[in-house]
């Protein structure tokens, strides 16, 4: 009998009864964004309490084999594509359970809908992602996005007041090692073609071609996608680019931390909501950027980066110009992207918001 009275002591204030759940549609792998995300947030959050991380392999229907009344909670992760199938009822009704239970649902928005563009199709699309992350915030006690600006996107679909902002991590981090820089000027960029704007990168590759001694490493998933992205979709010159794809995450580090300055040319402006964001940070990178719609204050405040205004490739090149002349400049903003990734953006920081949100007492 005082078991039974402890442990309903213990759940009414809020400590799991049992492990932490990582529900993600993706597992890891070689820079996959959402996947990579989980795994090293199920990571995190074992030091904290014991969590699991559990992807669908061919049905949600597989989440039976969990018992819902031993699950000290859950953190779904939700890119709305991936929930396009008929099991997602399955799903839903089995974050019920868990709810129902006493414990807490926190679900992550990765990405929403794509913005309408006057066409049908974009529409449908629209309505449908719409569907899908209502349905998810409905299932949740808690959403999360990922960027300040994800709250004003989501107001018009869902209730806002149970949605707070907690950053992307990166999945890429530094190693222990020293790395030398390369000879030259050496730039470096990572992330996939679709995330990047392609009239910046036009005149990056105008900077290269007049800047004796410069290069650019850029890393991605694919080399050929890239490679693609560069010479066929942007029509540019590829002498002086490196296409690095697939790299392992401490491959990927060591490239990375052997550039000088870094590029961000982020479609949209630069953002928390990209690993590949947050990676280039935990290198100690400087960073030349796109300040746009979904940059936040706590970015441009960061002093880790030189910004250019969105739509503006000349000053992009501008800033890339001035900073690659000025090594004392680097180093400064080198140390800022150093101290902003541990203050804001490292593991333990992120596992500690998210375990906060899991174990504040449950609300009937």
């Amino acid at each position: 009998m005082a078991d039974r009275q402890s442990r309903a002591v213990t759940e009414a204030a809020g400590v799991p009864r049992g492990p932490w759940i990582v529900l993600s549609p993706f597992g890891g792998g070689v820079n996959d964004g959402i996947g990579d995300f989980a795994d090293r947030l199920t990571s995190a959050l074992g030091a904290i309490h014991p969590t699991q991380l559990v992807v669908r392999r061919a049905s949600w229907r597989e989440l039976d084999a969990i018992d819902p009344a031993r699950t000290g909670g859950v953190i779904v992760q939700c890119y709305p594509p991936a929930f396009l199938r008929g099991d997602f009822r399955h799903l839903l009704r089995w974050l019920a359970r868990v709810r129902a239970s006493g414990a807490h649902v926190v679900v992550t928005l990765h990405e929403f809908w794509p913005p309408l563009n006057g066409s049908f199709r974009r529409a449908a699309a629209q309505w449908v992602f719409k569907r899908v992350v209502r349905a998810l915030v409905r299932a949740s006690t808690m959403a999360v996005v990922t960027q300040p600006l994800g709250r004003v996107k989501l107001a018009d679909a869902v209730r806002t007041d149970r949605v707070t902002v907690i950053p992307i991590g990166a999945a890429v981090l530094p190693g222990a090692e020293s790395v030398a820089k390369a000879d030259g000027i050496q730039l470096v960029m990572f992330g996939q073609p679709a995330a990047l704007q392609g009239d910046t990168l036009r005149a990056v590759a105008a900077w290269l071609a007049r800047t004796p001694g410069a290069s650019l490493e850029w890393c991605a998933r694919s080399a050929d996608e890239m490679r693609s992205a560069w010479t066929e979709a942007w029509q540019l010159p590829a002498d002086r680019v490196r296409f690095s794809g697939g790299l392992p995450a401490a491959e990927l580090s060591r490239r990375l931390r052997a550039g000088h300055i870094a590029l961000a040319p982020n479609a949209s402006g630069t953002s928390t909501r990209r690993s590949s964001v947050s990676a280039l940070l935990a290198q100690g990178l400087p960073i030349v950027a796109i300040d746009g719609e979904e940059t936040s204050d706590a970015l441009r405040e960061s002093g880790a980066f030189m910004w250019a205004a969105d739509g503006e490739p000349a000053a992009f090149v501008a800033a890339l110009d001035a900073l690659a002349a000025d090594p004392a400049r680097q180093a400064a903003l080198s140390a800022r992207a150093s101290a902003y990734f541990d203050e804001h953006l490292s593991w333990p920081r992120l596992a500690g918001a998210y375990a906060a949100l899991l174990k504040t007492a449950v609300t009937p």
